[in-house]
């Protein structure tokens, strides 16, 4: 996506510094300009493409970060490109906007990609290279929340368990992942970090060492039950050149073997273990085994804060989700409306007409301001 324009982008002047008497404008001093853009334009500007590349190198993120930023910004270059789009504008952030929500993509992908755009035009108008053409697009609405991932109960992690074909090498590490993910409630990225020397025994009791979400280093535990030990062990027993630095957790293919494996491919492997189980929803990731140990710590009886130390959640706000989302598939509310209109002891009591329509009082009865139409 390539912007060749003539002329520069010009920073507004300076306004007057605090408790100084007014200045005419005539008597400021006046920048010439080559040409006047409208609002809704962009100013003059080098390759966008090469202010990319600037931008990326500029930004002190971590790695992860920044291959998100790169995709980000790679989604817009592609989308640009199909609408032949040489010199963004403000109109066309609103279009990218528009296809953003109305794609496939995930509503946190949505909002992501278009937080990256705002940073890096931000960044370019800060420059003096470009426009901030994103100034007062309206971010993305994003639900802080997981109530649209569903968790297992526990019978259905029995048979995802069961379903497990544990006399290959395949087998026996999905069964250890799978064990060690609902039990500890690990994230998938602490998992994919993890290595063998990271298992360690602790006074007596096994714990794995993680670099939690944020962190840049192994600073938290998650405590490993012997069951989800012995399963372990009985994984690695079955590698081959085993060393602590090697991935607890490796690939087993003939290019993969050994080799540590990426999170979208741990995503994607976790949802075909589901799926022969007989578990295929889009409802359902790999997530949803953090979001089933949350779920059933509660179920178990444990308080909030039990359950925020376990998933290791900074804001008990996050935890409450969990509770809600529960209490929620555990209330009785609609069946207890349908009860009240279908119940026919209900509808007599309520004084229902033979056609079905409940008799209303008259005008100033109780229950209705005098005055009051019935049909109000």
């Amino acid at each position: 996506m390539i912007i060749q324009c003539s002329g520069a982008y010009s920073a507004p002047a300076a306004m007057p510094a605090y408790g100084m008497a007014p200045v005419p404008f005539s008597a400021l001093p006046q920048v010439p300009v080559q040409r006047t853009e409208a609002p809704d334009s962009a100013p003059a500007c080098a390759d966008v493409a090469s202010l990319a590349a600037d931008f990326i190198d500029y930004i002190d993120v971590k790695p992860t970060t920044l291959t998100a930023y790169r995709t980000a910004l790679k989604a817009f270059a592609s989308w640009a490109k199909q609408n032949c789009t040489k010199a963004p504008t403000r109109s066309d952030i609103r279009d990218y906007k528009r296809w953003l929500t109305s794609s496939r993509l995930a509503p946190g992908t949505q909002g992501r990609y278009l937080r990256v755009l705002k940073t890096f035009f931000r960044w370019c108008a800060s420059s003096g290279q470009y426009a901030d053409i994103t100034s007062g697009i309206r971010a993305i609405k994003v639900a802080a929340d997981n109530t649209h991932r569903s968790a297992f109960a526990a019978a259905d992690v029995r048979k995802i368990l069961a379903s497990i074909n544990r006399t290959t090498l395949t087998g026996k590490r999905d069964y250890a992942l799978v064990l060690l993910a609902v039990t500890a409630g690990t994230r998938l990225c602490e998992v994919q970090r993890a290595n063998v020397e990271d298992l360690q025994t602790a006074g007596g009791i096994h714990v794995l060492y993680i670099q939690g979400k944020g962190h840049d280093a192994k600073d938290d535990f998650v405590k490993v039950v012997p069951e989800v030990y012995k399963a372990i062990q009985e994984y690695l027993a079955a590698r081959k050149n085993v060393r602590p630095c090697s991935p607890l957790f490796a690939g087993t293919g003939n290019r993969s073997a050994g080799k540590r494996l990426l999170v979208p491919s741990l995503s994607r492997w976790m949802k075909r273990i589901f799926a022969r189980a007989g578990y295929s929803s889009p409802m359902l990731t790999a997530h949803s085994l953090r979001h089933t140990s949350n779920t059933l710590l509660f179920d178990c009886g444990a308080d909030l804060y039990t359950v925020q130390r376990h998933a290791r959640h900074t804001d008990p706000k996050t935890t409450e989700i969990y509770i809600h989302t529960k209490d929620k598939l555990s209330d009785a509310c609609e069946r207890l409306i349908y009860g009240a209109i279908m119940d026919a002891d209900a509808a007599g009591r309520a004084g229902s007409l033979p056609g079905g329509t409940a008799e209303a009082p008259a005008a100033g009865a109780p229950g209705l301001a005098a005055g009051d139409a019935i049909s109000r």
